[in-house]
């Protein structure tokens, strides 16, 4: 992806590098870098980045680098894609809450 792509994309979505950065979540001096003066562009970002231009939805829960990689490793571990892994990973936490509730409930 070249900044010349997500220059155009920005300015034909009346969106400008201020939203961008939150949607990627670094400050507005990195996207300057990626676009101005050749910067790459981190995999979360990249990721966040593809998918906005795509025209997905993306989650974008606002990761650190080391909680990316980290996640990025557990998906890999358990032979997952990524959004894979993090939705198996939200599944699971519901089926605790339910389950949480359902013995509270019992319990009352």
């Amino acid at each position: 992806m070249t900044p010349e792509t997500i220059k155009d994309w920005l300015k034909s979505n009346h969106k400008d590098r201020h939203w961008l950065a939150r949607e990627c979540g670094v400050h507005k001096q990195t996207v300057d870098g990626w676009l101005s003066a050749g910067r790459p562009i981190s995999t979360p970002a990249a990721n966040i980045l593809a998918g906005i231009i795509k025209g997905k939805k993306t989650l974008n829960p606002r990761l650190t680098l080391e909680e990316y990689n980290k996640a990025q490793n557990a998906a890999a571990a358990a032979g997952q894609t990524l959004e894979e892994w993090i939705s198996s990973v939200i599944v699971s936490a519901l089926k605790l809450v339910i389950l949480v509730g359902i013995l509270w409930v019992l319990a009352a």
